[in-house]
């Protein structure tokens, strides 16, 4: 038997680590897109509808959902940082618009010549980082501008002399660098137009997953519940057990304090029997209702049973005598 025992025990374990693994299976990813969520979403629902009854495995599937929990807020947080590529956008833009417009201005003839170079080559630097940080460093509007710009290029490796300011002005705009940029930003602000709105379509399903876990974990908590309360009943069975019986005991001593003839009455007709009977249901449907294991419909189903049963024997009693 001890065997036996053991075996069984194995083998549930066995079915525990598997359904461990099937759950890990069927984690958040950080990364997860809209459909995921919604697909995601879907399945929490499932298991909404067929929580487990064994204790551990809803232990497991608490840990689990806490888990998932924790790495919804993770995702939301990073889906939820301020945007502010729209406003950098915006940034630059104003300083190409001010850089085209005083380039034609600028004289060469000034020791600080190179600064039409350096300037240029600063904001450069910064709409290189807006791109890459929006998936548009390889768009078309950007090779063409990298085309535009490959006469300059050699001042990168030669430098740039004093010489060089006059002709890098007419290239400059001789390019139409300036419309060029101008379908740059163009794109850029509708490709940002586009992510926030799938931004915020995907925080709101977040959201609703979100909502989703945290039913599931407390319909999982209201299930330990049970179940601990049935534990507990069942370790306090054999007390309850011995209360009613030394209840009943007592019913039956305290019969005897009264007269014979009310005494014979009594165990004659069965209300002896009845009474304890109807305290021990009592009890018991009233331990049952108080820890939560049958519900209000079928407490108060069982209550007005034994109601009814309880005044149908007066009447039927008192209809006895009086015939």
């Amino acid at each position: 038997m001890k065997q036996l025992r053991q075996v069984k025990q194995l083998i549930f374990l066995s079915i525990c680590f598997l359904s461990s693994i099937s759950i890990l299976s069927q984690n958040l990813n950080r990364n997860s897109s809209k459909e995921q969520l919604i697909n995601y979403s879907e399945s929490i629902k499932v298991k909404i509808k067929n929580i487990p009854t064994n204790e551990f495995q809803i232990y497991d599937e608490l840990k689990w959902v806490t888990n998932e929990i924790s790495i919804l807020s993770d995702l939301k947080r990073s889906e939820d940082k301020n945007d502010d590529n729209n406003t950098k956008i915006t940034g630059i833009k104003k300083q190409f618009d001010n850089y085209f417009e005083n380039l034609e201005k600028y004289s060469c003839q000034t020791k600080d010549y190179s600064k039409v170079y350096t300037q240029f080559l600063t904001l450069i630097t910064q709409i290189d980082n807006v791109l890459f940080s929006v998936d548009l460093d390889e768009s078309n509007e950007w090779t063409n501008i990298q085309v535009a710009l490959s006469p300059i290029s050699q001042y990168r490796q030669g430098g740039f002399k004093q010489s060089d300011c006059e002709v890098f002005k007419k290239e400059m705009l001789g390019n139409n660098l300036p419309q060029l940029f101008d379908s740059l930003f163009l794109k850029i602000n509708t490709e940002t137009t586009k992510k926030i709105a799938e931004k915020k379509d995907k925080l709101g399903m977040v959201s609703i997953v979100e909502t989703d876990l945290n039913n599931y974990k407390q319909t999982l908590l209201d299930a330990q519940s049970t179940v601990k309360t049935k534990e507990k009943l069942g370790n306090n069975l054999p007390i309850m057990i011995l209360i009613i019986g030394g209840l009943s005991i007592v019913a039956f001593g305290m019969v005897r304090l009264f007269p014979e003839s009310v005494m014979l009455e009594w165990v004659v007709s069965g209300q002896v029997i009845q009474f304890v009977t109807v305290m021990i249901l009592l009890s018991c449907i009233m331990a049952l209702g108080l820890s939560g294991l049958i519900g209000e419909n079928t407490l108060g189903t069982l209550l007005g049973g034994v109601a009814g049963y309880v005044l149908s024997q007066g009447i039927g009693k008192s209809k006895s005598e009086s015939k």
